[in-house]
């Protein structure tokens, strides 16, 4: 068989991992072929399959990216004349729009990878896609509830992301700096993602604070850097900078990371890193309070490294994964979600920042809690391991899942 694989990127993202490792899985049964929208970038995850790049300049007025996605369009139909794919999978909503818009015969799967709640409830540009899919196959089971809720689409059709356990192990065993292991003599809470608004890492800053008086040796861990193209995002990562500094804490960033003793130091910003999973794992706590997610990667490989995590409660994604559907267990903690709006001017807290706090601080003098939901995290990060959730979506292209 034949599978053309559109992305936009095949670099540093959650949904760019989670195309390395499906194509990869998917690279062994059948001939894969990679279509992305962008230039090779140096931290390109390691894609096994052919790559084809279609590269257009950026536009900025409305007619020129009209024509963008006119020329984008055009291009593909060339290659998949050219590669005559039995199968093209469109992961995330711009690889969407570009296969639903262009005529081909092939069987079209399109891989919904966020919350729909966001959208307008009936945006004809989302009901235009969803229905050109020849199947619907949601990141999981929640987006599905969404379809229907928001669309009137009834799919029974999902698939996790896939993680490679052994990997992700073989990573949080790897040494760390001698300087920067001295800043886990302490209580270390952690954290890994980007600095934008879904993230709400300008509220963690505040729970931190709130939570460091109850818990004196207290640490934060941010991994993850702001978006270099966005204003907003330097912004965030400068608000939380400043928002500790304020609150009288020593800051270590990348920079000083490399050449000081953080032993010290009551927060590291330690920013984008190959392999941040030898930081992570060598914290007490992972701390997620997402605003909106799909399917979160970072939240599953904490998992993996046997950390404890409260997460945000956020309309999909976390809930799914620290709760079973049919048994009820829990493997991690649920909290109330924050408002996503960002106000640079806004240093207050409140009782939402004030009961992350009181989670945080219970469970981390619980040593009993701390090593249960060490356990669970460990137990369920075994359902999401690449070969379950890979073969699904063998099955579900080889047509032996039915919707």
């Amino acid at each position: 068989m034949k599978i053309l694989f559109l992305i936009p990127s095949l670099a540093r993202g959650g949904q760019e991992k989670a195309g390395m490792i499906l194509t990869n899985y998917l690279g062994k049964y059948h001939n894969v072929t990679i279509v992305c929208l962008e230039a090779p970038d140096p931290a390109q995850y390691d894609y096994q399959n052919p790559i084809i790049r279609i590269q257009i300049p950026p536009a900025h007025s409305i007619v020129g990216k009209i024509f963008r996605v006119i020329k984008r369009i055009k291009t593909l139909r060339k290659i998949k004349k050219q590669i005559q794919p039995d199968v093209s999978i469109a992961f995330g909503e711009t690889a969407m729009l570009l296969n639903a818009l262009t005529i081909s015969k092939e069987q079209k799967f399109s891989s919904i990878r966020h919350s729909l709640k966001n959208l307008q409830a009936h945006n004809r540009l989302h009901k235009f896609l969803f229905r050109r899919a020849w199947k619907l196959v949601p990141v999981h089971n929640g987006i599905n509830k969404e379809l229907e809720k928001y669309y009137n689409i009834k799919n029974k059709l999902f698939a996790y992301n896939g993680y490679d356990l052994k990997k992700i192990h073989e990573d949080f065993n790897q040494p760390v700096e001698e300087n920067i292991i001295t800043f886990f003599n302490g209580h270390v809470i952690s954290h890994l993602g980007r600095f934008v608004t879904s993230k709400c890492n300008w509220q963690l800053v505040k729970i931190f604070a709130l939570a460091k008086k109850n818990i004196p040796n207290l640490k934060l861990l941010l991994v993850g850097d702001p978006e270099r193209a966005s204003t907003l995002s330097n912004k965030i990562y400068q608000f939380c900078i400043d928002y500790l500094v304020a609150a009288g804490y020593k800051v270590a960033t990348v920079s000083n990371a490399i050449s000081e003793d953080l032993i010290n130091y009551d927060v590291l910003f330690l920013g984008h890193q190959l392999n941040p999973h030898k930081y992570i794992s060598k914290s007490d706590l992972f701390v997620f309070p997402s605003a909106w997610e799909g399917f979160p990667n970072a939240l599953v490989e904490a998992m993996t490294c046997g950390l404890p995590v409260i997460s945000a409660d956020c309309p999909t994604g976390p809930r799914e994964i620290l709760i079973n559907q049919e048994t009820t267990e829990e493997y991690g903690i649920l909290m109330p979600v924050f408002d996503h709006h960002f106000d640079p001017a806004d240093f207050s807290t409140n009782e939402l920042h004030q009961s992350w706090a009181n989670a945080i601080v219970n469970l981390s003098k619980n040593k009993d809690s701390l090593a249960l939901y060490s356990n669970q995290s460990e137990k369920r990060a075994q359902d999401f391991a690449s070969e379950k959730t890979c073969k699904k979506w063998l099955d579900i292209i080889e047509n032996k899942i039915q919707n």
